[in-house]
Parts: structure tokens; sequence; C-alpha cells
């Protein structure tokens, strides 16, 4: 079954930062925040939702992108000190 997944970065990961996400994940709407590594790359909090491709309308990729961008702001901004996007 085909997937769209919606996806941003936060900022480089912490050790204290992962109760905080515990935390907001359980009140965030769409998406969740994760701690992703490359090889040879530091840690990062990325923000993802992941949709089946039948069920993603104009409608509902909006409200998910806007609800992600909300939270993955807030969180960046704890992160870095600035909002890059």
């Amino acid at each position: 079954q085909p997937l769209t997944t919606i996806y941003t970065e936060c900022g480089e990961s912490t050790p204290e930062i992962l109760a905080d996400i515990s935390r907001r994940n359980v009140t965030v709407k769409y998406g969740r925040f994760l701690i992703e590594q490359e090889e040879g790359q530091p840690a990062k909090v990325i923000m993802r939702e992941t949709v089946p491709l039948h069920r993603l309308t104009p409608e509902l990729a909006r409200e998910i992108v806007q609800a992600i961008a909300a939270e993955a702001d807030l969180l960046e901004f704890e992160l870095t000190g600035v909002d890059r996007i």
C-alpha cells in the first residue's frame, strides 16, 4: 500500500530531549517526534507523519502540514533559539 510521509527536522538531539519529546507525542494531533541519526552525523530530532496515499486529500494534507509545522517550530525554537523555516 503506497504511503506518503510528511517530515520536518527540528534540530540536534540532546540527552534531555527524550523525555520532552515523549511528553509532546502524547498531545500532538499529527506526527510524532523521533530521534534520527544517519551514519557519521549527529542525532537530530525530527517530526514525521505517514499516511496511506488513498486517505490523503488536499484538505488532510494541509491540516497535517500546518499541525506539524506549528509543533515542530516550537521545539525547534527551544532547541536552537531560532526558527529557520
